[in-house]
Parts: structure tokens; C-alpha cells; sequence
């Protein structure tokens, strides 16, 4: 299988960040955008925050999370874990939130910075 291009990944999430079940994921494990949209716009579901947390889908179409509040600078220097895939279930969503609040705060710096496969992820939650 070809590997997909930055373009295709981030085609991918633009469409599912603006589909109806990713805003009931977000809703559903205490997530929500970080900002509030001007009268009559969306919100944006690229950006989020809760649970002590940012998330955002980046320029990449990857996931990540933040620091914990406190320690957020900003996301040059906050990112705690990257997620290199986007979670096509609920299941798998919470899975992914759960994994990145446990080990978000690995990272001081984004040199730091953790990434995450879906394996790992799946393997993570096999052995809880």
C-alpha cells in the first residue's frame, strides 16, 4: 500500500474534524474547540480542549495533545504526543485519548516529543 501524502492525510481530517461524529467523540469523552466561532460560523473541531489538555489536528492530518495546561507554552514547545493516525471509531477515539492523557506528559520539549502508531496504541490498551 503507498504511503499517504501530507496533502491526502490532511484532506482526510479536514473532512472528518467537520463530520458529526467527530463532534459527538469530542462531546462524548469531555472535549470541546478552544475557542468560540463569531456569530454564524463553526466551530472548529481542529482545535480542542479539555481534560487538562489541548488537542489539535496539525498541519500533518496527525493528532496531538499537549502538555498539561500549566506546562503549555505553546504548541512549538507543548506537544506531548503525536498520534500519526486519525481513529475511524468511537472505540478507537477514546482509546486514543485515554493513551495520549497517560503519556503526554513524557515530553518536556518538542524535541521530546513522543509519537505514537496504532499498534502501539491498541497494544496499550490490550495490557491495561
Amino acid at each position: 500500500m503507498p504511503k499517504k501524502t501530507i496533502e491526502e492525510k490532511y484532506a482526510r481530517a479536514e473532512k472528518l474534524i467537520k463530520s458529526d461524529k467527530w463532534k459527538s467523540w469530542c462531546h462524548a469523552v469531555g472535549i470541546k474547540p478552544t475557542l468560540q466561532p463569531a456569530l454564524g460560523e463553526e466551530p472548529d473541531y481542529g482545535n480542542l480542549k479539555g481534560r487538562n489538555r489541548y488537542f489539535r489536528i496539525n498541519a500533518s492530518g496527525e493528532f496531538d495533545c499537549s502538555q498539561p495546561l500549566e506546562l503549555f507554552d505553546r504548541w512549538a514547545n507543548s506537544t506531548g504526543i503525536t498520534i500519526r493516525f486519525l481513529p475511524a471509531s468511537f472505540k478507537e477515539f477514546k482509546n486514543v485519548i485515554e493513551f495520549m492523557l497517560a503519556n503526554s506528559e513524557l515530553a518536556t520539549w518538542a524535541k521530546e516529543r513522543s509519537y505514537a502508531t496504532r499498534a502501539e496504541v491498541n497494544n496499550t490498551r490490550e495490557t491495561q
